[in-house]
């Protein structure tokens, strides 16, 4: 269950007839900005969720926050992105990506995608291309130092774009393999129990049973 959950990794086989057109025409983009650090007020009780490229992992999770104040809000360039949304690391940990699952306020290095029209670009199909999106960066940032790629250049990318019945097809199939990852999980978490239970009986009676795994 552990090495299944672990090498899972959701997959898109590309049609060659499905029409490929640019990032730019199907998206909102939305950039950040880092509050002063020299501003308590911008940090001091903050409430809004605030992500840097440090609080993504490599699942693409978002694994922390600070917290910014409203005022840090108005009067710095961050911004924030819907729930829904998907995020790409342009700056610095390129090749990394997020789904939004709250709203958050983005700093410099992330930037922020929304479909503009769901009719033709699924918000959900969207996040199954994020690691094609991903890696595309990677392999073009430049710089030396602090890699990246504008969003312009983000812009230009061109993703497969099929029809909508076939866009909620694939997002139905890697709906199932989540829901069998869940299993997964809830398998290891059953198991571990059990062993758990099992050793406490046996340190309690001091009497060896064999462990059922």
């Amino acid at each position: 269950a552990r090495m299944v959950i672990d090498n899972y990794r959701p997959h898109i086989p590309i049609d060659p007839t499905w029409p490929m057109v640019k990032l730019g025409n199907q998206v909102e983009m939305i950039g950040g900005g880092t509050p002063s650090k020299e501003r308590s007020d911008f940090w001091q009780d903050g409430e809004i969720k605030w992500i840097s490229s440090k609080h993504i992992d490599q699942d693409g999770k978002i694994s922390g926050f600070e917290l910014i104040t409203n005022v840090a809000l108005k009067n710095s360039s961050t911004r924030i992105v819907p729930v829904g949304s998907t995020i790409i690391i342009t700056r610095v940990s390129v090749g990394k990506y997020a789904f939004a699952d709250k709203e958050y306020a983005i700093n410099q290095d992330l930037t922020g995608i929304i479909s503009k029209d769901s009719s033709s670009l699924l918000p959900e199909f969207l996040q199954i291309l994020a690691p094609y999106i991903a890696s595309i960066v990677e392999k073009n940032a430049q710089g030396v130092g602090v890699r990246g790629v504008t969003r312009s250049s983000l812009s230009k990318i061109s993703i497969p774009l099929p029809e909508l019945p076939i866009q909620k097809k694939i997002v139905a199939e890697v709906d199932e393999d989540k829901n069998f990852l869940e299993s997964n999980k809830m398998i290891i978490l059953r198991m571990e129990h059990r062993i758990q239970d099992t050793l406490s009986r046996v340190w309690e009676k001091n009497d060896p049973i064999p462990l059922e795994v």
